[in-house]
């Protein structure tokens, strides 16, 4: 597990009381490409599995992919943008 995972370990504690809902701010940000994507396809796979649902803002697109819907700001106000496409590979 990358360090800043080890470090943060942000999640957990919403995973382990069975939350409904994950807000995440630029879960990624810090991360490189590869650990990113770990970190998303994880992500993705406990929605599927739990339906959690997963509020995550970002500016990558790499991690907008793996959205089932994603929406945009523009001057202060929230967009539809596009129906998210997961990346090659993943299940759904």
């Amino acid at each position: 597990m990358h360090a800043h995972v080890r470090r943060s370990g942000s999640s957990s504690p919403a995973l382990a009381a069975r939350a409904r809902l994950l807000l995440a701010d630029e879960p990624t940000g810090q991360l490189d490409s590869e650990t990113a994507a770990s970190i998303m396809r994880l992500l993705r796979s406990l929605v599927d599995a739990t339906g959690l649902a997963a509020v995550v803002s970002t500016h990558d697109p790499r991690v907008a992919a793996f959205a089932d819907r994603v929406l945009e700001m523009h001057d202060g106000r929230i967009v539809p943008a596009a129906v998210g496409k997961r990346p090659v590979g993943s299940k759904g």
